[in-house]
């Protein structure tokens, strides 16, 4: 009669055992975790137009509160895979995403067919517009900031008939500024020219808009400008922001840019500052 499985091996193995069997099973349901976060280009993820964050959390741009810590409680200093944030589903169905530094921006669109725009994270040039939302975070350094910790709407200037045909089109994030466009996407694009917001640091003019000698920043403080593009801007194909600079690419394949040219990053054959979009 064979004598019971324990009394064959020592306590020693045993334990091994237990312990490759533990293993093996937590690696399983790891992968498993990891395969559903991983894979963002299955057919169900593109269905369900799923926003996935991960990185460095302090700063609240990755969108979850809980990571911050809450009642004294110490939060999570990063997150190093793709976590999905549920709590945009609320806002509707995203559509575009940029990150800035500490901050990120997305479009979206409602139920009902509203599209806004929404961000969360360090707002500490009015960034995100003025918002009456925010927690105090402290870095590694130990300075404290203040932060958005979820996204929230970003409030922009539409007049009531500019409303009914313009939707947001393009969002770009830089170091301490955002780039917001709005185009008629329903209509003909020369019957309607695109409009364009800017929001923050306008130090180098990377906003779009005349430089302000001693102008202050601040999250409370909200200046959303209407940038005057060029008239020959009819469409636009796509919206960059590098650290303090701006590119704006027209659907014609021109190439204009504004903002710090220090080392000749807009392109325009001088190292100068620029504070309108320029080709």
């Amino acid at each position: 009669m064979p004598r019971p499985f324990f009394a064959l091996v020592s306590k020693r193995r045993l334990w091994t055992f237990c312990a490759s069997y533990t293993s093996n099973k937590a690696l399983k349901r790891q992968r498993q975790r990891d395969s559903a976060v991983y894979n963002v280009h299955s057919r169900d993820s593109l269905k369900s137009k799923q926003v996935y964050v991960f990185g460095f959390t302090a700063t609240g741009a990755l969108g979850n509160k809980t990571y911050l810590g809450q009642r004294g409680k110490p939060g999570i200093v990063g997150v190093s895979h793709p976590v999905p944030l549920k709590c945009l589903s609320s806002l509707g169905i995203p559509i575009k995403a940029a990150c800035g530094y500490g901050f990120t921006t997305y479009i979206c669109e409602g139920s009902n067919g509203d599209f806004g725009v929404y961000g969360c994270g360090i707002n500490s040039d009015g960034q995100l517009g003025s918002q009456s939302v925010g927690l105090k975070s402290t870095l590694d350094s130990g300075d404290s900031i203040n932060v958005v910790p979820e996204p929230v709407r970003i409030h922009i200037p539409l007049n009531n008939a500019e409303k009914q045909i313009y939707r947001p089109s393009h969002v770009a994030c830089g170091r301490a500024h955002t780039i917001i466009s709005y185009e008629n996407l329903k209509g003909r694009s020369g019957d309607t020219p695109p409009l364009v917001f800017s929001l923050g640091n306008n130090v180098f003019g990377q906003c779009g808009r005349e430089i302000i000698a001693g102008e202050k920043y601040d999250h409370d403080t909200e200046v959303i400008t209407r940038i005057v593009l060029p008239p020959e801007i009819q469409s636009i194909k796509q919206l960059v922001c590098g650290q303090d600079h701006s590119i704006l690419l027209s659907s014609d394949g021109v190439v204009y840019t504004c903002g710090l040219g220090s080392d000749g990053q807009t392109g325009l054959g001088h190292y100068d500052t620029v504070d309108r979009f320029t080709a």
